[in-house]
């Protein structure tokens, strides 16, 4: 029996979602890039289709790129006036270069030669590893063999506009941390080369392909990346080291367990041989799981449908 508080001020605190503006967990199959932050900037697809994983993400759900596909995630306007900008989500690279035009793949960008983007290397190695590159092609923070095909990582950027400081971090699949940092420009309307007259000042940010303006239909079969993606999110602050690593500890962000007094706030508890035995009693959606998540011996459903092997309930 446990009848306490749990406070564990040792570990770093999540941002406050005042600043989040963005998130897309794509978790809804039917309705996979919707931005569960409320603030209507659910994505906009074009292109070949993307697949939707169930269970196959870092949270719950997930959702694969393919050639010749991109998102556009938010538009020209609703970045060009904010001033300190975080972007931050869980990536896991094919290792297959899916670029049809030869360049390099974008995880997520806002043009490379303009703004910023995030860059796959244009080829994985022998041991399965490319470069990740943050920033843009006039200074950039470079990973040398940062991506690793097949496994998940934690990346996240930071933006200040009034400093003109960008901060770019890789947490590994070990869960090791590098960082690096780059120029990024004084201005979030301006194009900080300005070598094209002002021509690429207005650029969407897209997912998994190019950003050359601010339409995905010019874009979304240029750059592409080949991977999964899960919980990627976006503030309209410069978050702070340790906020980036809370999020990386909690991928799901406020939505993590809280223990406090008498009260549990959870969404899922399984047993540690779940799903091949054991059980889930899965609080948000209303079913309990006993005996295995194919053919529970017991269950019941959100319908409130009760199910049994054998047994019997009261006078049942």
């Amino acid at each position: 029996t446990v009848n306490a508080e749990v406070a564990i001020g040792s570990l770093p605190a999540l941002p406050n979602n005042e600043h989040l503006k963005g998130h897309w967990s794509f978790d809804s199959e039917t309705a996979p890039y919707h931005d569960f932050s409320n603030n209507g900037h659910s994505g906009t697809h074009h292109g070949t289709d993307w697949v939707f994983q169930s269970n196959g993400g870092v949270v719950s759900n997930a959702i694969e790129t393919k050639e010749g596909g991109g998102v556009q995630l938010l538009l020209d306007g609703d970045v060009n006036t904010e001033y300190s900008q975080s972007y931050c989500g869980w990536f896991k690279p094919s290792g297959i270069h899916a670029d049809g035009d030869g360049g390099n793949g974008r995880l997520l960008s806002r043009d490379w030669s303009a703004y910023w983007a995030w860059m796959e290397g244009a080829s994985y190695n022998s041991d399965g590893k490319a470069t990740l590159e943050i920033g843009r092609s006039a200074d950039h923070a470079n990973f040398a063999n940062g991506l690793t095909s097949g496994s998940w990582h934690f990346i996240a950027m930071t933006l200040d506009y009034n400093s003109t400081s960008g901060s770019a971090y890789l947490y590994k699949p070990d869960g090791t941390l590098v960082t690096g940092s780059f120029n990024c420009g004084g201005n979030p309307a301006q194009d900080p080369d300005g070598s094209d007259g002002g021509a690429e000042n207005v650029n969407s940010v897209n997912l998994a392909c190019n950003s050359d303006d601010n339409s995905i239909s010019n874009s979304s079969d240029s750059d592409n990346w080949s991977g999964s993606i899960d919980e990627l999110r976006y503030y309209n602050k410069v978050l702070t080291p340790l906020e980036i690593d809370a999020l990386y500890l909690n991928p799901a962000g406020q939505r993590q367990t809280i223990i406090s007094g008498d009260s549990i706030q959870t969404g899922k508890i399984q047993s540690s041989n779940w799903p091949g035995a054991g059980s889930e009693l899965d609080l948000n959606a209303g079913t309990i799981k006993l005996g295995g998540s194919t053919s529970p011996d017991f269950s019941v459903t959100s319908a409130g449908v009760v199910s049994a092997s054998a047994g019997r309930i009261g006078g049942w």
